[in-house]
């Protein structure tokens, strides 16, 4: 069903750095995104991003690929001298990082980001605890609030030592946080070895994530361009063209999972959506990413991103 896009065997844990870097007309943007108004969107997105390139290539500097998923096979020199590919390890990890945030944990493995602040949170709570009265609800084959998330405070030893020994039947955990806040030590392994992939005038932020076997971040999209690089073990990537939207079944844009799909890709229901049948070949791709992979990910290009071992 997916296109093969340089695709790689499985196998061998799940830490990686998302580096995002975006240039938007925020308010333009913001009412394009709030009626779903992909195609206008993506075209103003798409159109900075083309000048940015184009200004990129006058003053000399390196330009990456035009609005299209590219993966960068190791070895690459211009992230091979990152000194997390040598360093980081369980040990290492746990006795550098200063302060861990930004775990989250429960018991399915898909990972759907729930914003409180939406308007409809208080609504989709209330619906969520009645249908938990219900014997018949099956919470297993359900996405959004159903599988409520939890922001846990954990150290990095039990974190890590969790991560280790996840199993189908066990809590899953989950860690995404900006690298600055994880400690100089970390901080100093990452930031200053990734100036030769930034495109100069762009805000910018780097995270950390790690994950264990099986910990899967539902399809959604982002605004900003991502360059995402693997650091140990390997991810799957399930990637998806923004003119395949409609068939993607985007919650709405005042749900507090807003910006991801609803359809569990691990069951999909056909009778509930019958549009994602109708995904054309060339409008999805399968990658998998090893140590020293990168893969960049265009704006408005949905991704759903599964863990496929451990440290």
């Amino acid at each position: 069903m997916f296109k093969q896009a340089l695709i790689g065997t499985v196998l061998l844990a799940a830490c990686a750095i998302l580096y995002q870097y975006f240039k938007a007309a925020k308010l333009e943007f913001k009412q394009l995104e709030q009626v779903h108004d992909f195609e206008n969107a993506a075209a103003l997105v798409h159109r900075q991003t083309v000048e940015l390139i184009q200004a990129a290539k006058e003053r000399g500097e390196r330009a990456y690929p035009d609005f299209k998923p590219e993966v960068f096979r190791a070895p690459n020199k211009a992230i091979a001298k990152i000194p997390a590919f040598q360093k980081f390890n369980k040990e290492y990890l746990i006795q550098n990082i200063e302060k861990l945030e930004g775990v989250f944990a429960h018991k399915n493995k898909v990972f759907v980001h729930y914003d409180v602040r939406q308007p409809l949170t208080d609504a989709i709570t209330r619906e969520y605890e009645n249908k938990k009265r219900d014997p018949r609800f099956d919470s297993s084959k359900e996405i959004s609030l159903f599988h409520t998330v939890h922001d846990t405070h954990m150290d990095p030893k039990e974190f890590f030592d969790a991560v280790a020994h996840e199993t189908d039947s066990s809590t899953y955990h989950y860690l995404s946080q900006s690298v600055q806040k994880l400690g100089k030590t970390i901080s100093d392994d990452i930031l200053p070895y990734l100036k030769d992939l930034k495109t100069s005038n762009v805000s910018s932020f780097v995270n950390l994530w790690v994950g264990g076997r099986g910990s899967t971040a539902q399809a959604h999209y982002d605004s900003m361009h991502n360059m995402y690089i693997q650091v140990k073990g390997q991810k799957r990537f399930k990637l998806f063209s923004p003119t395949a939207h409609r068939s993607l079944y985007m919650f709405p844009y005042l749900h507090p999972c807003q910006r991801q799909c609803q359809i569990n890709m691990d069951y999909v229901d056909y009778s509930r959506y019958p549009e994602y049948e109708t995904i054309q070949e060339n409008e999805m791709y399968e990658v998998v990413l090893g140590p020293g992979d990168m893969l960049y990910i265009p704006p408005f290009w949905f991704h759903h991103v599964e863990a496929v071992s451990i440290f």
